[in-house]
């Protein structure tokens, strides 16, 4: 995982950027050609459209047809070189103008290819075709044929010999001074079958060879005496230990060298994708990094500071493999920038004493990474540190988000929601990683199908986001901690912190451990204990004063008379609420003469009265009309006693008489409204009485007025 930014200025971007797959530019380029557009104009509109969604391109068609092979940038660090196919050709790119120099073809691919010169006037190329190219500024200069295939390709500055690596045993020198062949160095040939890698040490030019083979290691040899110095051996057991599965792709042996500046330390690339860190001074490696994939190192090279001074540059290694670039810590071996381009890496070259990275892969287009903490940026584009906060947004330059609009990503069990798991290996999803990509438009259509309620889910969703955004804003009562008990603790608390201005002091009554002081009852504190007076004797309840105990009388006196005063005002408006509505109805309703209907007797009626055992009077013998008297009496008896009576019938009836004492109008009286006089409310404190009206109570004034102008003289008596 990378630690540190990394921003894709050309070519394709690395893992962990929202890249935009090459099908979705077929799609697109197809589409526009069935609409009747040409080819060119169909492309030159995808290139437009991929500069549109902030693909930055840093140098000019910096790329190749098919694939590109080897990349490097001169000694003067103002052009770049690289070799690509197909057709194989080389190219060369004015980093001050950020395009396309010239480009020149060969008749083969190319191998390995080194600068002779300061700028790019001079190089010599290793062919895959046996032959060895020396080109100049104009033309091809000269080509001449090696004995056997070769592998790797160094020079030796001080002699001018060109030092080519391939298979056998022997390292084959052609000397460009002399412009001849000179004699080839022998390895063993028992143990070397051979060389894949030639370094040649900047420091004090000490030769290395990366030999495979039984004897897979690195040889040293001194250029001055042209005879082997030295051998690492490889640890065969450490190496294959992990590595077992690929056994039989090759034999164990060395891939890539790199030796660094200070002379002492050499980096040694493996076929099973690790790299050893060996000190020249001792046979076993200092350190050791893994790739991971189990492929062979393709390229290495030590980091350069560009202060010159110890950095975060200093002491980094750079390792690439066909998947993966690392870029570690020789002394923990902790990963500061992982990389992994979507195309294979055929060769790394990251630019001296700067930040930027090159890659030649296996795209049309070659990759260029820029990260800051490595280093600044080259001197031909300072202007790169300043756009890198454009880049934010996108750590390595990936399409932008609207590269994605056309396109819904859905995993497995999304798909099987929508049921569009039969078009599984159609046209219509394209796999990716975990699921596929689909139209929009398809995507949109089944999530109505399955679920027709969405846009209602979605509306009543956005509504519910709407309310609680604006219920954000109102303002809230600021929440308060619970405070069961010690609640004079928790006041105080408070008030130091409001008086200090302190907020540490009143999150204590937010913090969870102490939160038990303030709920738990086993915590309460009993200010009434001789504990508690001993311990805090400014905190002991004091007896209350004779002044303060009589303002408080006082206070409560008046809080009294004050709540009677204004019952007795509620009851007094009310009443003058019950005047003014009558009066308005006295004057609102017109004077009217009514007749007043003549009151006519109701004509007696023979009535069936049952008697009941109690009521019969007298004894059998009796005559009606006795019997009949007796009961007219005793009626009579009753009415006498109460007006207001009940009989009950002899056939189960029930009679009621009662009369009435009062009328409605007896039962309202008007109450003379009382005048408002003075009114207390504190200790010493009145209002609503004169200076005049001193002394005077409800019975009468008690002492005489003062300060008076008296009729008899005209003047104020004191």
């Amino acid at each position: 995982m990378s630690t540190a930014k990394v921003y894709c200025v050309n070519g394709q971007p690395s893992s962990g950027a929202s890249s935009l797959p090459q099908w979705i530019s077929k799609r697109r380029l197809a589409a526009e050609r069935t609409a009747g557009k040409s080819r060119k104009r169909s492309k030159a509109k995808v290139k437009e459209r991929g500069l549109e969604e902030s693909q930055l391109t840093l140098i000019q068609e910096f790329g190749f047809p098919e694939a590109s092979n080897k990349v490097r940038t001169t000694p003067d660090g103002e052009f770049a070189l690289a070799t690509g196919t197909y057709k194989p050709q080389v190219r060369c790119y004015d980093l001050r103008e950020l395009a396309l120099k010239w480009e020149r073809h060969t008749s083969s691919e190319n191998v390995d290819f080194q600068i002779l010169s300061n700028d790019w006037t001079k190089s010599v190329h290793l062919q895959n075709d046996r032959t060895v190219s020396v080109h100049s500024q104009s033309q091809l200069h000269y080509s001449i044929r090696v004995p056997k295939f070769g592998r790797s390709l160094a020079y030796h500055f001080p002699s001018c010999d060109t030092l080519i690596g391939g298979t056998g045993n022997q390292v084959y020198r052609l000397n460009l001074e002399q412009g001849r062949f000179l004699n080839p160095l022998d390895l063993d040939s028992t143990t070397v079958e051979g060389i894949n890698a030639v370094d040649v040490n900047p420091a004090h030019q000490l030769w290395s060879f990366g030999v495979e083979g039984s004897g897979a290691g690195v040889k040293f040899w001194d250029p001055r005496s042209r005879n082997q110095i030295g051998s690492l051996d490889l640890p065969a057991e450490y190496l294959l230990e992990d590595n077992i599965a690929n056994l039989g792709s090759g034999p164990l042996g060395v891939t890539a060298l790199a030796s660094h500046y200070n002379g002492l330390s050499l980096a040694v690339g493996t076929s099973t994708g690790h790299t050893l860190l060996y000190d020249l001074r001792a046979s076993k490696p200092f350190a050791s990094k893994d790739q991971g994939y189990g492929l062979p190192i393709k390229n290495l090279q030590w980091l350069e500071s560009a202060s010159g001074r110890y950095d975060q540059a200093d002491g980094k290694v750079a390792s690439a493999d066909s998947k993966v670039i690392k870029i570690w810590d020789k002394e923990s071996t902790e990963n500061y920038v992982n990389l992994t381009p979507e195309s294979d890496i055929n060769d790394m070259h990251i630019v001296p004493k700067t930040g930027l990275i090159m890659l030649a892969n296996e795209a049309p287009d070659m990759s260029s990474y820029y990260v800051p903490q490595l280093g600044p940026a080259p001197k031909w584009c300072r202007f790169l540190d300043n756009i890198t906060e454009e880049l934010e947004g996108d750590m390595t330059g990936g399409t932008g988000p609207s590269a994605w609009s056309d396109y819904k990503f859905v995993d497995k069990n999304e798909l099987e929601n929508l049921n569009l798991g039969h078009l599984v290996g159609t046209a219509a999803l394209k796999p990716y990683m975990h699921g596929f990509f689909m139209s929009s438009e398809l995507y949109s259509t089944a999530k109505m199908v399955s679920n027709p309620f969405a846009y209602a889910e979605h509306r009543e969703k956005q509504i519910q986001d709407k309310l609680e955004k604006q219920a954000e804003s109102r303002i809230r009562n600021a929440t308060k901690p619970n405070v069961k008990i010690n609640k004079n603790l928790a006041d105080k608390v408070n008030k130091n912190a409001t008086k200090k201005g302190k907020q540490d002091d009143q999150a204590l009554l937010n913090d969870d451990r102490f939160k038990d002081m303030f709920e738990n009852p086993d915590f309460e504190i009993d200010e009434e204990s001789k504990e508690y007076a001993l311990r805090n004797p400014a905190g002991v309840n004091k007896g209350k004063t004779a002044v303060e105990q009589e303002e408080e009388e006082s206070d409560r006196d008046s809080m009294d008379e004050d709540m009677s005063k204004d019952s007795s005002s509620e009851d007094e408006d009310e009443q003058e609420e019950r005047e003014e509505e009558s009066d308005d109805n006295i004057i609102s309703t017109p004077r009217q003469t009514i007749a007043v209907p003549k009151q006519t007797k109701p004509k007696a009626k023979p009535t069936l009265v049952a008697g009941t055992v109690s009521e019969q009077t007298g004894n059998a013998s009796d005559s009606f009309g006795d019997r009949l008297k007796g009961i007219e009496k005793k009626q009579q008896a009753k009415k006498a006693e109460d007006t207001s009576s009940i009989r009950r019938t002899g056939g189960g009836g029930m009679e009621m008489v009662f009369q009435p004492k009062t009328t409605e109008a007896d039962d309202y009286k008007p109450q003379p409204k009382k005048q408002k006089g003075r009114e207390q409310f504190g200790h010493g404190l009145e209002k609503g009485a004169l200076v005049q009206d001193e002394g005077t109570d409800e019975q009468g004034r008690s002492r005489r007025r003062k300060n008076v102008r008296m009729a008899s003289n005209n003047a104020l008596r004191r």
